[in-house]
């Protein structure tokens, strides 16, 4: 999971997807883990993932309304194949979430630069 958290830390959204669906394939392909188990680890990564999210700058109120809302509805997973459901669901929202951080971070000095051009085009050039 370092290893993730590093990846979506520098924004390589797309290796760091990769590598979790290696995980994802290795706990959810021929599952022989008890459910409670599957249900620490799979917390355990969205407790990285979720740092990982806000060390990448995603607002920490976003994040903990991620974490509640998947919280909860792991809560209500019966078996296995829930349990994995709830995992790809949250991941793609996780990365979604800092994705979009990503690109309105790269957005905002574009942003500032078009606004100073706006302001400054009619000002004489000295």
């Amino acid at each position: 999971m370092d290893a993730v958290s590093q990846l979506l830390r520098r924004g390589e959204l797309d290796q760091g997807k990769s590598e979790l669906q290696q995980i994802r394939a290795f706990l959810f392909t021929d599952c022989r883990i008890e459910q409670e188990v599957l249900h620490l680890q799979v917390t355990d990564i969205l407790n990285s993932l979720l740092r990982a999210a806000l060390n990448n700058g995603c607002h920490p109120d976003m994040m903990q309304t991620v974490y509640s809302k998947f919280m909860d509805q792991l809560k209500e997973t019966a078996d296995i194949y829930d349990i994995e459901k709830w995992f790809v669901e949250m991941v793609e929202s996780i990365l979604f979430n800092i994705h979009r951080f990503n690109n309105e971070k790269m957005l905002r000095p574009i942003q500032q630069a078009v606004q100073y051009i706006e302001d400054a085009y009619n000002q004489p050039i000295s």
